[in-house]
């Protein structure tokens, strides 16, 4: 079908859908699930366009949102959301570009541009796209930057929204047009799949996430043949599924997880036996049998699901997360809500994330409509992307030999060179080690060192075009780091504590009704804190699950609990060896 046949379409279906007309989502935003009307229309809902359906001639990759992009697409919401978007627009023009989706009126662009500068927010790198959409939830409706593996250039793709919202279906086939990018749509059987981009998830390498919602919104399409369309459409060669949450009612995966990097998956933890605890636990207990690209076991950072102001987890509040936040080169941007959790859920960023910066936006007014940063953002790959594949220096024990590393890298333009800069004090600058070639793969080592040392080292990538990629993005502000052991512990040994973790007095002490614990790792490790009274009873727990190395910090709001004394305990797994210590004691008001 040609673009006018598309566009005269579009005029016939948005003149019977009175709920997509730009003037009623302003006056009555749509919200992230389907409005009454849209359950109505959705089993007799066909998208506004019908062409051809054929995936890509050759090999292509899915590019991972924690990958460097040239930029976000978001579009502009008037009223309630005008304070969000310009915080995200400003943010993140400083580390990329922003394309804003306007009605097509001349109006609209300048009272945005008003508003904007109004607020003091400079034009550094913004432009206006003048596209007609029904809803703000670029998330889902939005495009998928893939990269063909033999050129590395660029395509988009677009799936089937699972909205009957035709304007907002037209955003993927109109952004590739202005962009001149070659379009794949999955529109027609037998490749007509219905996908979200909140239900998406992919590391760069072959692996994606998503729930069970794939498969029960496509039930004209057998489970492999699902699989089958990724892996043409995307490069998915493993679509690992996790069942959907009981109250999360959009069940998507981004309101409960997110993937920090190929080996570090981010996810949501409600209090034992709340709201979707149990499921979530369930997923993560099936995750962790899962490898990641590298074949290694996933790193598992846990991250608090917070109640409401009033106490309430859903059903009985909204579904507040953390998780989905925005990650936009070296910058995240995270949902917050004026919580006592806010300032914990940044920290534990902040130890996942090192040298990136990390800002927190205030989503109280669109989270009712479930859904948040992520789900109103959607990141656009750069031109000429840098693939690089790193697993990352594990701690050792090893004290006589150089530590090897590999690294694979590719541009299509050609590498001129990859480098590993290391150090093991952190007054000090970086040593630099040159990468050898062996058909693509670099290898080099660092220094073996004594134990008891901890190394920090990250990789660059300069292209023969002349640009230089770091990996992690962040560079000499975030490396990765690893230690130099002897591990004495004793499996099992409750008394023994290993020099490489400690754990710190609660502070205010004493306390009402709330105090924050504080703990160090120098390696990453499995984690508990639980809460005992005097005679040795278990109260509560207050985290479980992976952290990565660096300072962390628990809170314990004791508002339901009598005053008097307590005790914290901290237990702590890495490499199979289990010690724990038990805190100080804890005096209440």
């Amino acid at each position: 079908m040609n673009h006018s046949a598309r566009l005269i379409l579009l005029t016939l279906l948005t003149a019977s859908f009175a709920v997509c007309q730009w003037d009623e989502v302003e006056k009555n935003p749509l919200p992230r699930n389907l409005t009454p009307e849209e359950r109505l229309l959705q089993f007799t809902y066909v998208p506004p366009f019908s062409p051809a359906t054929f995936p890509p001639s050759r090999p292509v990759r899915a590019m991972a949102e924690f990958e460097e992009v040239e930029g976000i697409v978001v579009r502009w919401a008037y009223g309630t959301q005008d304070l969000l978007l310009s915080q995200i627009v400003d943010a993140a023009q400083e580390v990329g570009k922003v394309w804003v989706l306007v009605r097509p009126s001349t109006s609209d662009s300048i009272n945005i541009r008003n508003y904007l500068t109004g607020r003091g927010i400079p034009f550094i790198n913004i432009e206006f796209l003048s596209i007609n959409t029904n809803s703000i939830w670029c998330r889902d409706y939005g495009p998928w930057t893939v990269y063909d593996t033999q050129t590395d250039s660029m395509a988009i793709v677009d799936f089937r929204y699972n909205r009957p919202r035709p304007q907002d279906d037209l955003v993927p086939s109109l952004l590739a047009s202005r962009w001149n990018l070659p379009l794949y749509q999955t529109t027609q059987m037998p490749d007509s799949l219905v996908h979200t981009g909140g239900n998406f998830m992919v590391d760069g390498f072959g692996t994606a996430f998503a729930s069970r919602l794939i498969v029960n919104e496509n039930t004209h399409l057998a489970e492999p043949r699902i699989d089958t369309i990724l892996s043409q459409y995307c490069g998915v060669n493993r679509l690992v599924k996790m069942n959907t949450l009981l109250y999360d009612e959009i069940h998507h995966i981004d309101m409960h997880m997110k993937l920090l990097d190929e080996e570090t998956l981010l996810i949501g933890q409600y209090p034992v036996n709340v709201s979707d605890y149990a499921a979530i636990e369930n997923t993560v207990n099936y995750l962790r049998t899962i490898p990641n690209c590298y074949g290694r076991p996933y790193r598992i950072i846990r991250i608090p699901m917070p109640p409401s102001a009033s106490g309430f987890y859903p059903p009985n509040s909204n579904y507040y997360t953390y998780t989905n936040s925005l990650i936009i080169n070296t910058t995240v941007l995270v949902p917050l809500y004026g919580f006592s959790m806010d300032q914990q859920a940044l920290q534990i960023y902040r130890d996942a994330m090192p040298g990136y910066t990390i800002i927190g936006y205030d989503c109280n007014a669109i989270i009712p409509q479930l859904g948040a940063i992520h789900c109103i953002t959607k990141e656009v790959g750069i031109r000429e992307p840098v693939m690089v594949s790193h697993a990352r220096h594990g701690n050792t024990s090893d004290t006589l030999h150089d530590y090897r590393l590999e690294v694979l890298a590719r541009v299509h333009g050609g590498v001129d060179s990859v480098s590993v800069f290391w150090r093991v004090d952190t007054t000090v600058g970086f040593s630099k080690v040159s990468l050898a070639d062996s058909n693509g793969t670099y290898i080099g080592w660092i220094p073996h060192q004594p134990v008891g040392t901890t190394i920090w080292y990250y990789v660059e990538t300069k292209t023969v075009s002349g640009r230089t990629v770091a990996k992690p993005l962040a560079g000499s502000g975030g490396p990765y780091r690893f230690s130099v052991e002897n591990i004495t512990s004793v499996p099992g040994n409750m008394s023994d504590v290993p020099y490489h973790w400690q754990l710190l007095q609660n502070y205010p002490n004493p306390f009402n009704p709330a105090t924050i614990i504080p703990f160090k790792l120098s390696s990453s490790a499995f984690v508990e804190v639980k809460i005992f009274n005097t005679i040795g009873q278990e109260l509560k727990t207050l985290l479980t699950g992976f952290q990565v190395a660096g300072d962390h910090s628990v809170l314990w709001n004791a508002a339901t609990y009598p005053s008097g004394m307590y005790f914290y305990r901290l237990r702590v797994t890495a490499d199979g060896n289990v010690s724990t210590k038990i805190g100080k004691a804890l005096l209440m008001k």
